[in-house]
């Protein structure tokens, strides 16, 4: 059966609760989890089968919140601040940053294992995909008509149908390439390659044929 605490927050009475009520399963959220651990009476209960638990997801918590998301976020608000100020790379500098980016996770993507891309994101991913977006605001100082700005441009009018279709096509592409007999790199390869292709197409014709024609019958009314 299950029992429900109407006030987690109480950590000292949910403790209470758990010394007479014998249980194997818990569910909620990581903060709870993490104040549990922190909390004296509760390191005195049994929690054979659970100690483990605990103890890796306190671990994840940890590593994920603070040497990942923290770091995003921070990153992000760097690239804000870098934009507002002009504080921008010179257009040769910016494409070979964005070449240097580019292949940094090509590299990632090739050499290490997805579990690895996964964990350590803001490594594999964050720092290139930091000087990537560096290198791509600043061809955004650039005339529309210009080469590289213009194709920024194109990039930014399918973004929307972008964002709503990757989903659907990594999960696809994932089915599709679990099923490949070849080795696991190659499996990594293949996913984000397939995905990344299929979703510019997918989102090039749902923007060609259905916003941008949208846009039209919204303007003329």
């Amino acid at each position: 059966h299950s029992v429900l605490i109407p006030n987690p927050r109480d950590i000292p009475g949910f403790v209470k609760t758990l010394q007479k009520q014998p249980f194997n399963v818990m569910v909620g959220l990581n903060t709870l989890f993490v104040a549990l651990m922190n909390d004296e009476a509760f390191q005195q209960l049994d929690l054979t089968g659970l100690s483990s638990f605990f103890i890796e997801f306190q671990d994840r918590i940890f590593s994920f919140y603070f040497n990942t998301i923290v770091l995003e976020f921070v990153a992000g608000m760097l690239l804000a601040e870098l934009y507002f100020r002009r504080i921008l790379f010179k257009q040769s500098i910016a494409l070979a940053v964005m070449g240097g980016a580019i292949g940094a996770i090509i590299f990632s993507i090739i050499m290490l294992p997805e579990q690895q891309l996964l964990e350590e994101r803001f490594f594999y991913w964050g720092l290139p995909s930091f000087f990537l977006v560096w290198a791509t605001a600043s061809f955004d100082m650039q005339p529309s008509d210009h080469g590289i700005s213009m194709q920024l441009h194109k990039l930014g009018d399918i973004s929307y149908s972008l964002y709503l279709c990757h989903v659907p096509v990594a999960a696809f592409c994932g089915i599709i390439i679990a099923q490949l007999p070849f080795a696991a790199s190659f499996h990594t390869a293949a996913f984000f390659a397939s995905t990344l292709i299929l979703s510019f197409i997918l989102s090039s014709l749902s923007y060609r044929l259905i916003e941008s024609k949208g846009n039209q019958l919204f303007r003329k009314k």
